[in-house]
């Protein structure tokens, strides 16, 4: 039998970048989400794909969740469902729901039907604080020190502690994985969308102004989708939370690879660093899950601006309207 992936969030930028490697791979995959547009998924897996299962699955609903497990049987879960930054402020309450109690289920169904699997789940970089988390040569520990900033920097920091217990009390193992500044196709929405729709703008040869700048680590979405497969799949022992590689740049190298794909994109940026610390230590990723190949910065930003490209010209649903 096929491995079966159940990904919460699956119409997401990361959830359908692992549909595109899962279902590449020969996978099954079994997408749980309340999201209204599939255009991230169909733009990178097509219409209708062998293979596929969508589930309208609202997950902070505890009964639906265990009845998803047992109709659906995955042998793997990669939990990636989440209310961003910008909507958390907008709805602290359905924010909390979404994030805190929907991954409590999430919890509670993997201890009960798949104890003997390693929980994979996404945190974030903003779970650490901003001006006071302590850093050495600009670099966080691998462990946040600081208070988080947002209410989604808590809630993520509050998941984090959650699978913890459920390590200690049920014995269920858990890795976290932290990612920063995700690109690709498919990112579109989020306060650290910014510099992938500035690629969509050079793609389009349309101005674009970034609205922020500094530095941080960026990861193609393809490369995160690699790395959440991965920790699900492994054989760790333990609740932990790691840091995802990528690579530490500063908007102007960003804006210079957009420029050696398209060397009169218009971008400007306000350069304000964002309130996390510019990098962070990933060194304990490899150990944890293992390496992993993924894009050098120049070639993660060629692709993403050649797949718009070829999307903008057949039509495609790229960024829906609002």
């Amino acid at each position: 039998m096929a491995d079966r992936f159940l990904v919460t969030g699956g119409l997401g930028c990361i959830g359908a970048w692992t549909a595109h490697e899962l279902l590449a791979a020969g996978c099954e995959v079994v997408i749980a989400d309340l999201g209204s547009s599939d255009h991230r998924l169909r733009n990178l897996v097509g219409q209708r794909p062998a293979g596929l299962t969508r589930v309208a699955l609202d997950i902070t609903d505890a009964d639906q969740v265990m009845a998803c497990f047992a109709e659906h049987r995955p042998t793997h879960v990669v939990h990636l469902a989440a209310l961003q930054v910008p909507f958390c402020k907008a709805d602290p309450v359905g924010g909390a729901r979404v994030n805190v109690v929907g991954t409590v289920a999430l919890l509670e169904a993997m201890a009960e039907h798949l104890p003997d699997r390693v929980f994979a789940y996404a945190s974030s970089v903003a779970a650490y604080g901003g001006e006071d988390e302590p850093t050495v040569d600009g670099v966080a520990a691998a462990d946040p020190q600081g208070k988080p900033h947002t209410l989604y920097g808590v809630y993520k920091r509050a998941n984090e502690e959650s699978a913890a217990v459920y390590h200690a009390d049920r014995g269920l193992s858990s890795i976290g994985l932290r990612p920063y500044v995700v690109y690709g196709v498919g990112r579109d929405q989020g306060v650290t969308s910014s510099p992938n729709m500035a690629m969509l703008a050079a793609a389009r040869g349309e101005p674009f102004h970034i609205s922020y700048g500094g530095r941080a680590v960026y990861q193609h979405g393809r490369d995160a989708a690699r790395a959440f497969i991965a920790a699900a799949r492994s054989d760790h022992d333990g609740a932990t939370v790691v840091n995802l590689p990528g690579d530490e740049v500063s908007m102007q190298d960003i804006i210079t690879a957009i420029r050696a794909v398209v060397p009169d994109a218009a971008i400007t940026l306000d350069d304000v660093q964002l309130p996390f610390p510019p990098s962070v230590d990933a060194s304990g990723f490899d150990r944890v899950v293992g390496a992993i190949p993924r894009y050098p910065l120049d070639e993660g930003v060629a692709e993403t601006i050649g797949r718009f490209r070829d999307l903008t010209a057949a039509g495609a649903v790229i960024v829906p309207q609002r």
